[in-house]
C-alpha cells in the first residue's frame, strides 16, 4: 500500500509561482497587445473604438495608463496560477483523506499516519492560498473600478468637449443623418463602454474577470492553465475496438469548441437588436420628455389625443423589437443551458472506472473534474459572453456615431459675422433654404 505523496513541492512553490506568473505576464500582455492591434486594424467595430477613445492610450498621461493595465493584467495572471494551486491542494487533501482511511483498513499505522498528515498539511495550505485569494480579489475590485472612473472622466470631458466645440450640439440638426439623444449618448452609453461588461453600466461589484477584454484573457490562461493539468490526468478511452488517447482532455475540447460554435450562429441577431432596442427606447423617451416640456400648449389646444396616437407609435417598435429580442435570448441562453448540463457527467463516466481499478486515486478524480469544469467553464466564456459583447457593441456604435455627427457637423457651411467698420450691414452671398434642402434665397448681396 502506498504512502501519501504532496502533488506539489509546496515548499518551493512560492518561487516556483513567482517565476510562472511572471513569464505568463510577459507573454499574455505580448499576445493582447498583438491581438488588440490587429483587431483595432482589421475589424469595423475595433476601428470604431479606436476613433472614440484611441487618444486616451496614446496621449498625454498614457503612462499612467499603461501602468493600470498591466498591473490589472498581472492581478488576472495571480488569479490564474492560485486556481491552479487550489486544484493540487484539493487533490492532496482528498487524497490524504483516502490513505488515511485505507492505512486504517488495512491496519497499516504507517500509511495510515501519511495520510492524516497529508490531510492536514493540505488543510493549512488553503488556509494560506484562501488569504492570499481574498487579498487579491479585494486589491483587483479596487484597481478596476478605479481605472473605469478615470477612463469614464476623461471620456466624458472629451466627447462633451467635441459635442460642443463649434456648436455641433445645434448643427447636427442639419446633418443628412441626424443622431437621436446625444444627451443618452454621454450619460450613459459612455458608462457602458468605459464598463466594458456588457450593455450595463458600472457597477462597484465589477472586477477585472467581470470585463470582456480581461474575463477573455482569463479564459485563455486559465484553458492553457488546466489543459497540461487534465492531460496528464486523462486516461485512455477504448469503444468499438477504437482506443482514443487522453480521451478526456480532447472530448471536452471538441464538445465545447462546436458548442461555441452554433452558440455565435445562434447570438449573432443580438448586436443588431440590442442597438435598436437602446435606440427606439431613447425615441420614446425624447418624445415623453418633448410632452413634458410642450405641457402647456398640448393643455391650450387640447391635444392629449394627438400626443397619445404620438406615443403609441414611438412605443410599438420597442414592443416589436423587444419580442424579437426575447425570442432569440430564449434560444441562446436555452442552447447554452444544455450544453451546460449534458457535460457535467462526463468526467465522472470516464474517470469512475480508473478510480475503481486503483488506477488513480479519489483526489486525482476531484482535480481532474476541476480542471475539467474550469476548462469548460473557461472555453465557454466566449459562448456565453456572446449577448454582452452585443449590448457592449452597441454602446460602440451610438458614441461612434455621436462622434461622426459631430464632425459632419462642424464641415457644414458656415454664416460667419465680423464686426462692421463703417457702420453698415452687408451680406455676402447668402443662401437660405428648407430644412429639406430645397433652396429659397441664393447668393444674396446686400449692402
Amino acid at each position: 500500500m502506498d504512502m501519501f505523496t504532496p502533488t506539489l513541492d509546496w515548499g518551493g512553490e512560492l518561487l516556483a509561482s513567482l517565476q510562472w506568473i511572471a513569464i505568463a505576464w510577459v507573454i499574455a500582455a505580448f499576445c493582447t497587445l498583438a491581438v488588440l492591434t490587429t483587431v483595432g486594424m482589421l475589424t469595423h467595430w475595433g476601428r470604431q473604438f479606436w476613433r472614440i477613445t484611441g487618444a486616451y492610450f496614446v496621449g498625454p498621461g498614457s503612462l499612467k495608463v499603461w501602468l493600470w493595465l498591466g498591473t490589472i493584467l498581472l492581478s488576472v495572471i495571480a488569479g490564474v496560477r492560485l486556481s491552479v494551486l487550489f486544484s493540487y491542494q484539493g487533490n492532496d487533501m482528498m487524497s490524504g483523506a483516502q490513505v488515511a482511511v485505507q492505512g486504517l483498513a488495512a491496519n497499516d499505522e504507517a500509511v495510515k499516519e501519511s495520510g492524516i498528515h497529508g490531510f492536514w498539511v493540505a488543510l493549512g495550505i488553503f488556509c494560506v492560498l484562501a488569504v492570499v485569494h481574498v487579498a487579491r480579489v479585494m486589491l483587483d475590485l479596487f484597481i478596476m473600478q478605479r481605472f473605469m472612473l478615470a477612463w469614464r472622466a476623461w471620456l466624458t470631458d472629451r466627447l462633451t468637449g467635441d459635442w460642443l466645440s463649434e456648436k455641433a450640439y445645434y448643427r447636427t440638426r442639419f446633418i443628412d443623418d441626424t443622431i437621436d439623444n446625444p444627451d443618452q449618448r454621454i450619460q450613459s452609453d459612455i458608462d457602458i463602454f468605459t464598463a466594458g461588461v456588457g450593455p450595463m453600466p458600472n457597477n462597484p461589484n465589477y472586477f477585472s474577470k467581470s470585463t470582456l477584454l480581461f474575463g477573455a484573457i482569463d479564459a485563455v490562461v486559465s484553458v492553457i492553465s488546466f489543459a497540461v493539468i487534465l492531460w496528464n490526468l486523462s486516461g485512455n478511452l477504448t469503444l468499438f475496438g477504437f482506443t482514443m488517447p487522453r480521451a478526456m482532455f480532447w472530448i471536452g475540447l471538441f464538445y465545447v469548441l462546436l458548442a461555441s460554435i452554433v452558440a455565435f450562429w445562434i447570438g449573432h441577431p443580438l448586436i443588431r437588436l440590442t442597438f435598436n432596442n437602446e435606440k427606439y427606447n431613447a425615441a420614446f423617451r425624447y418624445a415623453l420628455v418633448r410632452l413634458r416640456d410642450a405641457a402647456e400648449a398640448v393643455a391650450f389646444y387640447r391635444g392629449e389625443i394627438a400626443e397619445r396616437l404620438q406615443l403609441r407609435e414611438r412605443f410599438e417598435p420597442v414592443v416589436s423589437n423587444y419580442r424579437r429580442f426575447i425570442n432569440r435570448s430564449v434560444k441562446f441562453y436555452g442552447w447554452n443551458l444544455s450544453i451546460s448540463q449534458i457535460i457535467v457527467p462526463l468526467p465522472w463516466v470516464l474517470q469512475a472506472p480508473r478510480l475503481f481499478t486503483g488506477e488513480i486515486k479519489l483526489g486525482a478524480v476531484n482535480q481532474t473534474i476541476s480542471a475539467f469544469n474550469n476548462i469548460q467553464d473557461s472555453l465557454s466564456f466566449f459562448r456565453n459572453s456572446y449577448d454582452a459583447f452585443a449590448g457592449w457593441r452597441a454602446s460602440i456604435l451610438r458614441l461612434h456615431g455621436l462622434v461622426i455627427a459631430n464632425e459632419e457637423a462642424r464641415a457644414l457651411p458656415e454664416l460667419t459675422i465680423e464686426p462692421s467698420k463703417d457702420c453698415l450691414v452687408e451680406l455676402d452671398s447668402v443662401e437660405v433654404r428648407t430644412p429639406a434642402g430645397e433652396p429659397l434665397v441664393d447668393n444674396l448681396d446686400l449692402r
